[in-house]
C-alpha cells in the first residue's frame, strides 16, 4: 500500500467542512509524510465513525495540515487509518495531535503519541510500513465540545436553542460565548420562564454593559442563543449528573407548561416523549418524535403534564417509532410539520413562538395537535395557515410504517393526490384561506392484512390487486351491492350508517371485512 502525500493541507482537497483554518502552505519549505491510525481512551476508532473523524497536527500552536480518515479496512489493515502531509520550518518544534468528531463535535487536544515526533534537522520522516505507523491515543478526559454559530446579521435568523453538555457552567467560561479574542462580542442569551407573567417568558440574561450577571447555564436546561459573527461555541469538562430535569407547570396559559430543556450529556440523547426543536436555518420551531435523537448541545422544547414532574435525558436509543411526517416548505427552508403516529399513543399540542408563523397542524377534539396517533386504516385532518401569500410545498416521508393506500385530498381544488406514487404536494395560499385545507386518507399494511377495505367521504375504497368481485353485505345477509373489479376501486355507496360486511371474491381465495359507517 502507497502512502498517498499531500492529500489534505488545512482546507484542501475535501468534500466537506474541515474544522481547522486553511493556511498558505507556500510559507513553508517542507513536508513531513504522517501515517496513523486513533485511539479514544484505549480503544481503536472503528469502521462505525471514522468518516467524521478529522486529523490536525500543530506546530507551535499552528495548524500545519489535516484530514478526514480514510476506512482502508477492506485492504486488510485493521481500522481505519489517517495519512497527510505536514508542513513545517526548521523552529524544531514538537508536533502535537487533535482530533476532531463532526457528528457529535467533540474535540480531542491532549494525545500521547508512539513516538517522539520533531521537526527541522532532526525530523522523524513517519512510517509507510502501516504496522508501524504512529498510533495516536486521545484520552475523554481531556476532551472540549464545539458547536459552530453562524451570525446573525445581514437578516438571517440563525437562532440556536442550546444546552451545556459539561453541567453548571458559568457563561463567561464558555469560549467565545461573550467575548472573541478578550473583546465584548454582540449576543443574546435568553432563558425561557413558564412561571413569568404571561407575555414575558423570555429572560435575556445580558446585562446593558453585555455582561452576565450572577447566572450559570444549568445541566439539563435549554437556552436560546444568537450572535452577530460566526463563531464556534467551546465547552470544557464533564457532565456526572443522571439527565433527570424537573419541569414546570405554572398554570394553564398558553406557554405556561413548555419547558425549553437541553440535552446534558456530550453525545446524542432521547427522552420518552415528543418535542420541539429549532430547525437547521435557525428560524423556526418544529415537532419531532421520541425516537429521534437530541444532538450535543442541542435545546428542545418539551410540555409537562403536572408541576414538578420529571423528565430523564438517556443516551440508550429506543426502538424505531411508525410515523408519517408531513414537512410544510416555502422555498429551501422547512417552515413548519406535523406527525402521526402509529401503533402507540402519542401526542404533541402545537407549540409556536411566533403566532402568526406558517403552521400545519392536526385538529382534535377542538385542540391544534403537532403530534397524534392513529389506526390501520382512516381519515385526518390536516390543517393549514400561511404566514405570507404564496407558493408553498407539502413533503411527506415515513418511518417504520409501509402503507396500503395514502392520498391527500385538497378540500379548496378538489386535488387528489396518491402519495405513494408522488409524496409531495405544491400549492398556492392566501393568508385569508380558511384553515381545513386538507384531508390524509390512509391504510397501513403494517397490521391486519386482511385489511383491504375503509370508507372514505362516503366512498367504499377497495385495496386489491387483479380481478375480483366484490359484495357488501348488511347483518341481515343480504347483498346490497355486488360488482366486479379490476384492481384496487372507489365505490359510492348510498347506505344508512350502521355495520356491514365486505366480501372480495377472487376465484377460491375470499376475502371478508367488517367496515362501520357512521
Amino acid at each position: 500500500m502507497t502512502l498517498i502525500a499531500a492529500l489534505a493541507i488545512c482546507g484542501f482537497g475535501f468534500a466537506q467542512e474541515t474544522h481547522w483554518p486553511e493556511f498558505n502552505l507556500y510559507d513553508f519549505p517542507n513536508n513531513l509524510p504522517v501515517v496513523g491510525f486513533v485511539q479514544i481512551d484505549g480503544e481503536y476508532v472503528t469502521t462505525d465513525n471514522y468518516a467524521d473523524m478529522e486529523v490536525a497536527a500543530f506546530v507551535n500552536g499552528e495548524c500545519r495540515g489535516h484530514m478526514f480518515m480514510n476506512d482502508y479496512t477492506e485492504d486488510g489493515d485493521p481500522y481505519p487509518i489517517f495519512e497527510m502531509s505536514v508542513y513545517y520550518d526548521n523552529s524544531n518544534e514538537p508536533l502535537t495531535f487533535q482530533l476532531y468528531n463532526h457528528a457529535t463535535g467533540v474535540l480531542y487536544e491532549d494525545c500521547v503519541a508512539n513516538m517522539d515526533i520533531v521537526t527541522g534537522e532532526e525530523h522523524v520522516e513517519l512510517y509507510f510500513d502501516y504496522d508501524e505507523a504512529v498510533v495516536l491515543s486521545f484520552t475523554g478526559s481531556t476532551t472540549g465540545f464545539e458547536k459552530r454559530i453562524v451570525g446573525y446579521g445581514d437578516g438571517n435568523a440563525n437562532w440556536y436553542l442550546i444546552s451545556s453538555p459539561v453541567g453548571q457552567v458559568n457563561p463567561s467560561n464558555v469560549e467565545n460565548m461573550l467575548t472573541k479574542g478578550g473583546v465584548d462580542k454582540t449576543y443574546d442569551l435568553y432563558y425561557f420562564n413558564p412561571a413569568a407573567t404571561p407575555g414575558e417568558e423570555w429572560v435575556n440574561r445580558k446585562g446593558e454593559n453585555n455582561e452576565i450577571v450572577d447566572f450559570d447555564l444549568m445541566p439539563g436546561q435549554g437556552y436560546l442563543y444568537a450572535n452577530l459573527n460566526t463563531d464556534t461555541l467551546r465547552f470544557t469538562g464533564a457532565y456526572e449528573g443522571d439527565g433527570t430535569v424537573t419541569l414546570t407547570k405554572a398554570g394553564e396559559e398558553y406557554f405556561q407548561a413548555w419547558n425549553l430543556v437541553g440535552n446534558p450529556f456530550g453525545v446524542p440523547a432521547y427522552i420518552d416523549r415528543s418535542f420541539y426543536r429549532m430547525n437547521e436555518e435557525g428560524s423556526a420551531i418544529l415537532p419531532d418524535t421520541y425516537s429521534d435523537a437530541i444532538g450535543l448541545m442541542e435545546g428542545v422544547f418539551v410540555i409537562a403534564s403536572e408541576d414538578g414532574e420529571q423528565m430523564t435525558f438517556s443516551t440508550e436509543a429506543p426502538g424505531e417509532k411508525a410515523n408519517l411526517a408531513i414537512n410544510v416548505s416555502q422555498g429551501r427552508s422547512v417552515a413548519d410539520r406535523a406527525i402521526i403516529t402509529f401503533g402507540e399513543s402519542s401526542a404533541l399540542p402545537k407549540f409556536q413562538l411566533n403566532q402568526n408563523s406558517t403552521k400545519v397542524y392536526i385538529p382534535q377534539e377542538g385542540k391544534d395537535y403537532a403530534v397524534v396517533s392513529a389506526g390501520e386504516i382512516g381519515e385526518m385532518p390536516v390543517n393549514f395557515k400561511a404566514e405570507s401569500n404564496g407558493t408553498y410545498n407539502m413533503n411527506f416521508t415515513s418511518e417504520a410504517v409501509n402503507f396500503s393506500y395514502l392520498h391527500l385530498i385538497d378540500n379548496m381544488t378538489g386535488n387528489d393526490v396518491d402519495l405513494l406514487a408522488t409524496p409531495s404536494y405544491s400549492f398556492d395560499a392566501l393568508t385569508t384561506d380558511y384553515a381545513s385545507r386538507f384531508r390524509l386518507v390512509f391504510a397501513t399494511s403494517n397490521g391486519n392484512e386482511d385489511n383491504f377495505a375503509f370508507f372514505n367521504n362516503g366512498n367504499l375504497v377497495i385495496n386489491n390487486d387483479g380481478k375480483a368481485t366484490l359484495q357488501v353485505v348488511d347483518v341481515a345477509g343480504r347483498i346490497l351491492n355486488s360488482e366486479s373489479i379490476n384492481g384496487s376501486a372507489t365505490i359510492k355507496l348510498n347506505v344508512a350508517a350502521g355495520v356491514y360486511m365486505i366480501r372480495l371474491i377472487n376465484g377460491d381465495n375470499v376475502k371478508v371485512q367488517k367496515v362501520v359507517v357512521r
